[in-house]
Order: structure tokens, then sequence, then C-alpha cells
């Protein structure tokens, strides 16, 4: 029986890439599934730590239960009660738990399960927590979805696998950097010595050299003699004297 390899989804992301010796292009590996098995293991992961990360949100914004009514939303700042709500939050919250919700009810239509319970709001932390211990388990049902008309955070459009796979991701590392987790990263102009691909290296806010696409480590020495080689080429051509 022939087995049909595609390329995994991630792209030049993939954590099996290999690279073109000659070309230096980015060639991800070939699976039978949407996502190769580290990649499927990457997205298990970040699925399996996103009801933490939500609940970091939660009390970020300011959420907590009263034992008087579990079912009522407060609203409560750690410093001044008038501080007004985060709306950014607010909004990522819902897009969590949408997301979460829709792509649930999918894979459970595929395993034959019943629809998942609808709660109120004091209680989705633990709603999220169960969604999200489902899909990590069953990651590859999860990705392998085929297209389908799906709502999601207001939106209805055809999402199949791949597309689970990278929305969760990028929710992930979207809560992730709202909730402080995660410094920042910029892109610097400087060529990989490895790879030799430009516009692929990221320097990471407080820490020391640069790390490009292709998984080389540049140590800070090396990082600001190229950037210092790049200054030198740049100076004359702006005009700005040595």
């Amino acid at each position: 029986m022939t087995v049909t390899l595609y390329p995994c989804g991630r792209g030049h992301r993939c954590a099996q890439v290999t690279i073109d010796p000659d070309t230096h292009e980015k060639h991800p590996a070939r699976t039978p599934h949407t996502f190769c098995d580290p990649c499927a293991g990457h997205i298990a992961d970040r699925i399996r730590d996103l009801p933490t990360v939500y609940r970091e949100l939660r009390e970020q914004y300011g959420i907590q239960r009263t034992a008087a009514d579990d079912d009522v939303r407060v609203h409560t700042s750690r410093v001044n009660p008038s501080i007004p709500v985060r709306e950014d939050l607010d909004a990522l919250l819902t897009e969590i738990e949408t997301t979460v919700a829709a792509y649930e009810d999918r894979v459970r239509q595929v395993l034959g399960m019943g629809p998942a319970p609808r709660v109120s709001w004091a209680h989705r932390a633990a709603r999220v927590d169960q969604a999200c211990t489902l899909l990590a388990a069953k990651v590859v049902v999860l990705t392998d979805l085929p297209m389908e008309w799906t709502a999601i955070h207001g939106t209805h459009d055809e999402r199949g696998g791949l597309d689970a796979g990278l929305d969760l991701l990028d929710l992930h590392r979207r809560a992730d950097r709202a909730g402080g987790k995660q410094p920042a990263k910029y892109v610097v102009p400087v060529v990989c010595p490895s790879c030799h691909i430009p516009a692929g290296v990221t320097r990471e806010a407080g820490k020391d050299g640069a790390t490009c696409m292709c998984g080389y480590v540049l140590g800070e020495d090396e990082y600001r003699q190229l950037t210092g080689e790049l200054a030198g080429v740049a100076g004359p051509l702006l005009g700005v004297a040595g």
C-alpha cells in the first residue's frame, strides 16, 4: 500500500526542516498527516499549556469568583477599582474560549462523542481546561480535520486541520505574550553565517546574541561583529562619516 506524504504544515518552522546546501532553501519534513510527529507534539504541548495561560489572563484582567454567586462575572482591579477594563484582554479571553470550543466540537463529531456542555462564564476556565485536554490527546484527529465551515470569534469560514494547528499555536503565542511571559523579539538585518538567508535572524530583548530561523545561534561577539560590519557598509551609503 502506497502512503502519500505531504510537507509538514509548519513549513520552514518545521521541527525537522532540512536546508538545501546549494540553494539554502528550507524543506519541511514529509508526513502522511498534516504535521510531522514532532510538530504535532509541539502543538499538543501548546494546547496543554493554553488553560494555564488562560487562567493567568483572567487574573490579570482582574476577574475573581465570589463565594455568594459562582455565576457572576466580577471585574476588579488590584490597584484601583476605577481603572477601566482591558478590552484587549477581554477580547483575547473570548477568542480562546470560542476557538477551543469550536475545534472541540468538531473533534467530538469525528470521534462520535456528544456535544460539549455549555457553561456559565464563571466555569469557563474549567471548560477550557477540559476542551484542551481532549484536543491535546487527539491532536492528530484535530490537525487532520477536513475543511468545513467553522464559527470562531465572530467569523465564519472554512477551516481544516492545518488551520486548527496554526490557529492554536498563534493563539497560545499571543496569549503568552499578553500575559507578559514572552519577551519581545525583533528581526535584525544581518545574514545568518550558517544558512546565509537574510531577514531570518531575531534578537530577544534583554538577552545576548541572536538566533536564526534555521536554528543557528549567534553569540554576542559574533552578533556585534556582524552588526558592526553592516553599520560600516550602511554608513557611507547614508552619507554618515566614519
